[in-house]
This record gives structure tokens, C-alpha cells and sequence, in this order.
């Protein structure tokens, strides 16, 4: 190695050094406290429980009218006529509220996620995160 070489590496030493040392901060703080905050915010989101609540809802509403149809089914075999099943307190469109309830959730926004996405559009992302956590007195992060 030249002696020129050496003295461009000695020099640019201090400043790789520093950028080295705020990417293991960063790692640190995400394996330490970063993923768990998300977690934590992703999983505790009241868009996520009401979006669960009502899939959960609209689930049993269907398995419940899918039980009486079958049910009444079997009646029908065993007694030889028909039952009539227009008495169900589960309406046709539990299906109908079953596949919104699927598609709401399955296109759910949670505000976590819009804060992490704007974080990393900047170069300082993990200090941006820890900010945002400290400075807004709320669930995200």
C-alpha cells in the first residue's frame, strides 16, 4: 500500500468510523427496541381490533346460518318435508358481510405503518422513529 493510500485511509478513518458506529446503534436499537415498539403498535392498533372483531363477527354469523341450513336439512330427511328455515335469525347476507368484512381487512391501514414508511424516507430513519415515539404521547411507536 502506498504511502498516499495510507494517509486517504487514515484520514477517512474518523468519519467511516462514525457512520459505522450509528449503524450498530441503529441495529441495536431496532433488535432491542425498534421491532418490539412496531409489534407492540401494529398489534395493539384499534384499526386491527375492530377490523378482527367484525371478521370474527360476520364469521360466526355464517357458520351459524351454514349450522341451521344443515341442521334443518337433516330434519327434512328424517321427518320426510320440509322445514322452513325463512325464521333464521342469520340473514342471507352474511355472506355478503363475511367478504366486506374480509376485504376491509385485508386492505387495513394502520397508522404504524404510514410513520415507518415516512421514517425511511429519511436518512436519519431510526433517530426519526425514536422522535416521532417520544414526541407524540400515542400508540404509534
Amino acid at each position: 500500500m502506498s504511502t498516499t493510500a495510507l494517509n486517504v485511509a487514515q484520514n477517512n478513518y474518523p468519519e467511516a468510523q462514525v457512520i459505522v458506529d450509528m449503524l450498530v446503534y441503529e441495529a441495536e436499537w431496532m433488535r432491542g427496541t425498534g421491532v418490539l415498539l412496531m409489534a407492540n403498535s401494529i398489534l395493539n392498533a384499534f384499526e386491527l381490533d375492530g377490523a378482527v372483531a367484525a371478521l370474527i363477527d360476520a364469521s360466526h354469523a355464517v357458520g351459524h346460518r351454514g349450522g341451521y341450513i344443515e341442521c334443518a336439512q337433516h330434519v327434512e330427511e328424517a321427518l320426510g318435508q320440509e322445514f322452513d328455515v325463512s325464521h333464521c335469525s342469520v340473514t342471507d347476507q352474511a355472506d355478503a358481510a363475511l367478504a366486506h368484512a374480509e376485504k376491509v381487512y385485508d386492505h387495513l391501514s394502520l397508522p404504524v405503518m404510514d410513520l415507518v414508511t415516512e421514517a425511511l424516507k429519511h436518512d436519519d430513519w431510526c433517530q426519526w422513529l425514536n422522535y416521532s415515539r417520544s414526541s407524540r404521547n400515542s400508540r404509534v411507536i
